[in-house]
């Protein structure tokens, strides 16, 4: 499955939807059909020109299942993969 239509515009997966939280009184929520734009969002509603990992990860996910998916995006802010996500056998990181 390509991401892009035939006139080059990122596809809308039917089959798969996004939803998730920021954090804000003002802006709650995003949610909607998977598409490009999802990776960044300042204001939920509008696209934020960027594609994040769940795209590609719906595409496949679309792919391989044939069925309704929903990904709920979830992230920690302050936190580094380098540092608060090491595998225990990379052992303790120093620095």
């Amino acid at each position: 499955m390509c991401a892009r239509n035939a006139d080059g515009t990122p596809k809308v997966l039917d089959d798969v939807w996004i939803s998730y939280r920021t954090g804000s009184e003002e802006m709650p929520a995003g949610v909607g059909k998977l598409t490009a734009g999802f990776g960044s969002r300042k204001d939920p509603t509008q696209d934020g020109g960027k594609i994040g990992p769940e795209f590609t990860f719906g595409i496949y996910m679309e792919k391989l299942l044939g069925e309704p998916i929903l990904i709920i995006k979830a992230a920690w802010g302050g936190k580094s993969i380098h540092t608060d996500f090491r595998p225990p056998s990379a052992d303790v990181y120093q620095s």
